[in-house]
């Protein structure tokens, strides 16, 4: 009997040796067996062309504008007075030459009026404000009107309020024409509203001599 029960229990230990080496024998031959490769005839296999430089969309690349000769800028270093500026954006950056400093009139405070003394009698023809070129610099509108005098008390308008727009898909400045060609000391500029902050903004004003 007690034979028949070793037996028996050898021949279960046998069993399950059996089992466990044929399924490790399977798993060993299913993992070293090669994956078979399908051909896809649907696809038509290419060489990708060598890229040395990065490629920007052509949609993405806004034109060059021709630069437009409106004449000799006379308000570069000229002296420069303000009612008024934001934190930091003095009334000194706006004939400074660099579009990336600005000028910001006084919050909330209508008109903001910017004056330059060309420190004698000039003849200009039309003036320019330019904001920040970037594109951050979203587009908006300003109401502005320039203004002459001899004297810095008496001022006439030359060019009456307008909405000017401004947009940096376009260079993001305008261009103020005058009638025709006047004579002046001082030349005022004032902003009276500005869909893109709380006061007037430029970050460079231009004066123009008439062409010669």
């Amino acid at each position: 009997m007690k034979n028949t029960e070793k037996n028996k229990k050898m021949i279960l230990v046998m069993l399950a040796v059996i089992i466990v080496a044929t399924l490790g024998v399977g798993f060993w031959a299913v993992s070293t067996r090669k994956p078979v490769e399908k051909v896809n005839t649907n696809v038509t296999l290419v060489s990708a062309p060598d890229q040395d430089d990065f490629e920007v969309h052509p949609e993405w690349v806004l034109p060059e504008e021709e630069p437009v000769d409106y004449g000799e800028n006379i308000a570069l270093d000229r002296t420069v007075s303000e009612d008024g500026h934001t934190q930091v954006y003095h009334c000194r950056n706006i004939n400074d030459g660099e579009t990336l400093t600005y000028w910001e009139g006084r919050a909330d405070d209508y008109p903001n009026e910017i004056t330059f003394d060309m420190e004698e009698s000039v003849t200009i023809s039309g003036t320019r404000i330019l904001l920040n070129p970037r594109s951050n610099w979203g587009a908006r509108t300003q109401d502005v009107e320039v203004q002459i005098s001899e004297d810095n008390e008496n001022f006439t308008t030359v060019y009456p309020r307008t909405t000017l727009s401004f947009d940096p898909n376009s260079g993001n400045y305008a261009y103020m024409e005058f009638d025709a060609p006047v004579e002046a000391w001082y030349i005022r500029f004032v902003f009276y509203a500005n869909t893109g902050a709380t006061a007037g903004q430029a970050a460079e004003i231009e004066i123009y001599a008439p062409k010669k």
